[in-house]
């Protein structure tokens, strides 16, 4: 799996123009294709309130690479100097991505957030799918798991369709499709299809 960080960054609203900020950008949540640390940024207020008086909400995402990176550093850290170590590795992350950030919205260059919360995201991504490790020869974007006599689970494929066994569960995710939000959706819409299709 990858790694990554999400930063959660609330700011005072008396800290910054909120007003310029909203009015100054054309999106409320977007990917970062040319910066080396931040991959995505959203502005939380739009997903639970409109007011602008409201503190600002910034929601990041780090890079896959800058994440395995840092969270290298942060064990390394960890091993030679305990709890310690770690704090101080993630400070160092965490002022990393606020530079960035800066960089990106310069309205909050050396603005300091009244409240930060830095998340290690550990298996952010899939970096190995299933299909890779198994052999099944069908691959479908979802799984449908009935009970198997002689072990605790087995994968009911096509053959099994036109049985009358329910699946105990359907499992889904970009881990059967491919490692984004279009492989998530195609999951989705197949497991939709699978409990359809055993409905009707």
């Amino acid at each position: 799996h990858w790694s990554r960080f999400a930063l959660a960054l609330f700011y005072e609203s008396k800290s910054i123009d909120m007003q310029t900020l909203l009015n100054s950008q054309h999106w409320r949540g977007k990917y970062v294709f040319d910066d080396p640390i931040v991959r995505y940024l959203s502005i939380e207020n739009y997903k639970f309130s409109r007011d602008e008086s409201e503190m600002l909400a910034l929601l990041v995402h780090t890079s896959v690479p800058f994440g395995i990176d840092a969270l290298s550093k942060i064990r390394v850290a960890e091993a030679a100097d305990g709890e310690e170590g770690r704090v101080r590795a993630e400070l160092i992350t965490q002022e990393q991505i606020l530079r960035s950030v800066g960089e990106l919205l310069p309205i909050l260059s050396g603005v300091t957030p009244c409240k930060s919360v830095l998340h290690t995201w550990e298996q952010s991504q899939v970096s190995k799918g299933f299909y890779q490790s198994s052999n099944i020869v069908h691959q479908p974007a979802a799984l449908a798991l009935g009970l198997e006599e002689t072990g605790p689970f087995k994968v009911l494929l096509e053959d099994d369709l036109h049985s009358k066994e329910d699946p105990l569960l359907i499992i889904a995710g970009d881990l059967f499709t491919e490692s984004n939000f279009e492989g998530c959706i195609a999951s989705a819409h197949a497991a939709a299809n699978e409990i359809l299709r055993r409905l009707c």
